[in-house]
């Protein structure tokens, strides 16, 4: 052979460069078809990560477009709830109140009302309105003494109305006997009262549909929709009043349907989409749509009875009161349908998006997603087959330089990435002070300067974490200790019964979790006088807990003032609140004010004088056949907060308390306290809470801490957003209040 002519030298050089030469080819060859098979495998990873990173921003996107949809329907049924709640409140205000009218007639002086017939009525004004039926002199001089009587309304009527300037309806108070007091409010800046031709010839309110719909009901009820004397749709809140438990007529408050759609629009509501109203018998009541199924009409039928399956079966759940969110057919056009109910009422608020709009943001993310996952993907093959011709030149070089270079190149390209993987140890062991130096001019040192640069931001977040942390701990140290301030600043002693005493009295507060502005205060005038008060200072935090402190002192102060410069029987109490409100005016740039109620119990005669500065209005629980009735004390409708108007005026009323009569003081915390369904405690609940535990042989203080205890029962673990305070008194005997250790615990 050729080789045995060569010496031995050669035949060695030509073995170590056969074998080398044979080593890279087979290693060249399978690392090209394993580049080749990384490369397309990267690529199919790419695109199918790219699709299901679609598909899941597609869902992800539906989901939380349809969610904003269920957000919309909960916030438009928030709204409309409290709407009619207040309604619903206000009406049976006026029904109470003529019905204690009807009681008391002797205390009631009449009241000049006008005459539709002959005088102009203006937006707001109360009219007085005879039934073509009972007209005659004779008929009228009759009902004359009833009428002056009622007339006492008027003042109640036009007080109601200024609440309710965004809606075109009126509050009515109409009587079996005919006669009708009536308030209407206008809209789009209209100020007279007109009245349809033939209205004072064929007007006859007990024929109204209102009106008998209330009168059959019996109880207080919101009516169908019906048509209105203009010949809008309207629907109406309606109270049966009653003399000496008989029906004697009704109260309503009847307004137009498109009024309350326009209130909710002022309200900056979003209505996106079709918004409408289901009422509990399936009929569209209110709705942004003018034709088709969802046409808030009296001649539509009941929506559960729909052509449409899909649609007929959500109406069917909305009336039922639950809150979902389905996909409907409707005319034809496939909507994603969002409902939630107006419990008050038990209507229910539907919201509808068509699907297409919906899912387009959903699509349009997916598509975003693929797009840059094939984009991704030919930057993969570019990348691969630019790999692929540095490898070919690099066998080839390797072929060249076989004997000396192949150690020196591995030697370089090692040693950096040694050095590398060695310094990202340490600082994986926590030394954050290491700083890699690779000086190679390519992504080794890119990624070395990244790793230092990651490093360096590393040491500043932690101790930036470190100082964050640290301060959080002080405000929760210095909150911590406001919340023990302010709780100590309220006091602990209570007056106990004793023969003496002829009062129990007892208070808790159940603090959120910042400090707040709630408080309460007693503290005994005389011996035979106790200052009872209730308030809450509006706002949180700091601020409030200061303006509390000030509020408290000033409150007392000026009570004790009182009380040490003039006999008790000829002081005005209000001027307790006249002043604390002046003094707090002053200087009050951050413009905070406090609602308080402030009262003065005699424990030898029971009289109870009070003034009302803002605040939630008291109740009283008196035996009646060995039970608590509670119900509110009577309260001015209207009063001022204190500090914020420097002329306000209180005025001061009194009740008085038999043996055994209790009053119960309380902050807002308590009706407002929620629970998981976003459901309110109420003062519904509150008045059935207290009927239920408040009996006669109970105490104030277990009335309270089981009243305490129901309450948080119910939020059931709901975030408290909101102090909780309340305070009662329990008036025994007749007695003297001596302020000694024995009398209090």
């Amino acid at each position: 052979m050729i080789i045995n002519k060569f010496n031995i030298q050669w035949r060695f050089f030509l073995l170590l460069f056969m074998a080398g030469l044979l080593s890279f080819v087979i290693l060249g060859s399978f690392s090209l078809w394993g580049l080749h098979n990384a490369q397309q495998e990267a690529m199919d990873n790419g695109l199918e990560m790219g699709e299901a990173a679609g598909q899941s921003m597609e869902q992800i996107t539906g989901e939380l477009a349809q969610k904003r949809l269920l957000s919309q329907a909960q916030e438009k049924a928030n709204y409309v709830d409290r709407e009619m709640f207040t309604i619903k409140e206000d009406t049976e205000y006026v029904a109470a109140m003529m019905e204690r009218i009807l009681a008391h007639p002797e205390y009631r002086k009449p009241i000049q009302v006008k005459d539709p017939q002959g005088q102009v009525i203006n937006s707001g004004e109360v009219y007085l309105y005879y039934s073509p039926s009972i007209r005659s002199p004779e008929d009228m001089n009759n009902l004359a003494h009833e009428v002056n009587t009622v007339s006492t309304i008027t003042d109640t009527l036009e007080n109601m109305v200024g609440f309710y300037r965004n809606y075109q309806g009126s509050f009515l108070v109409a009587s079996k006997n005919g006669y009708m007091f009536c308030a209407d409010v206008l809209m789009d800046g209209v100020k007279q009262v007109t009245f349809p031709k033939d209205y004072f010839t064929t007007y006859d309110p007990s024929e109204r549909s209102w009106y008998k719909f209330g009168e059959e009901a019996g109880r207080a009820t919101v009516t169908e929709m019906y048509y209105d004397t203009n010949g809008y749709p309207a629907v109406g809140y309606v109270v049966p009043y009653r003399n000496n438990g008989e029906f004697y007529g009704i109260v309503a408050f009847n307004f137009s349907l498109s009024s309350l759609y326009q209130a909710i629009k002022n309200k900056g509501m979003n209505t996106e989409g079709i918004n409408f109203v289901l009422t509990n018998e399936g009929k569209v009541v209110l709705s942004s749509e003018t034709t088709g199924a969802l046409t808030a009409s009296l001649e539509n039928n009941d929506l559960r009875q729909s052509s449409e399956p899909t649609l007929a079966a959500q109406a069917e759940k909305m009336v039922a009161g639950e809150k979902g969110m389905s996909t409907v057919t409707v005319d034809g056009t496939e909507y994603y349908l969002a409902y939630a109910p107006i419990p008050s009422i038990g209507w229910s608020v539907g919201n509808l998006m068509k699907a297409s709009e919906v899912v387009a943001p959903a699509q349009a993310s997916r598509g975003v997603v693929l797009a840059q996952a094939e984009t991704f993907a030919l930057a993969m093959g570019s990348f691969f087959q630019e790999n692929l011709g540095r490898m070919a030149a690099s066998l080839l070089v390797i072929l060249i330089v076989l004997p000396l270079v192949s150690k020196l190149v591995a030697r370089k390209f090692v040693q950096p990435i040694v050095r590398l993987t060695d310094g990202v140890g340490e600082i994986a062991k926590g030394n954050l002070d290491k700083q890699l130096d690779i000086q190679t001019g390519d992504e080794l040192q890119e990624l070395a300067a990244s790793i230092n640069h990651m490093t360096g931001e590393l040491k500043k977040y932690m101790a930036n974490l470190a100082q964050v942390t640290a301060d959080k701990e002080h405000i929760a140290t210095e909150l911590s200790l406001g919340q023990g301030i302010q709780a100590g600043m309220l006091p602990k002693l209570f007056p106990k019964y004793t023969e003496n005493s002829g009062i129990e009295l007892y208070a808790t507060m159940e603090a959120a979790k910042s400090v707040g502005g709630d408080f309460y205060d007693f503290y005994p005038l005389d011996k035979d006088h106790i200052a009872v008060t209730m308030a809450d200072v509006a706002g949180k935090g700091i601020p409030a807990a200061l303006f509390m402190v000030i509020s408290k002192t000033i409150l007392k102060n000026n009570a004790l003032a009182l009380i040490n410069a003039n006999p008790v029987e000829e002081i005005d109490w209000s001027e307790v609140l006249r002043l604390t409100n002046q003094q707090l005016v002053e200087n009050n740039d951050e413009l905070m004010f406090v609602t308080v109620f402030f009262g003065v119990l005699n424990t030898r005669t029971g009289a109870f004088s009070y003034v009302n500065g803002g605040h939630k209005t008291p109740l009283v629980g008196r035996s009646v056949d060995g039970h608590m009735h509670w119900s509110p004390i009577p309260v001015d409708r209207k009063s001022y907060v204190v500090g914020i108007f420097d002329k306000a005026l209180y005025r001061v009323k009194k009740t008085y308390l038999k043996a055994g009569d209790i009053l119960f003081f309380y902050t807002d915390g308590v009706t407002g306290a929620i629970n998981n369904d976003g459901e309110f405690y109420s003062i519904n609940r509150l008045l059935s809470s207290l009927e239920h535990i408040g009996g006669d042989g109970v105490s104030v203080k277990d009335l309270l801490k089981t009243l305490t205890a129901d309450i948080f029962q119910f939020t059931d673990g709901e975030v408290q957003y909101d102090d909780i305070s309340m305070l009662g008194v329990r008036f025994h005997t007749p007695g003297q209040l001596e302020a000694t250790e024995d009398n209090f615990q």
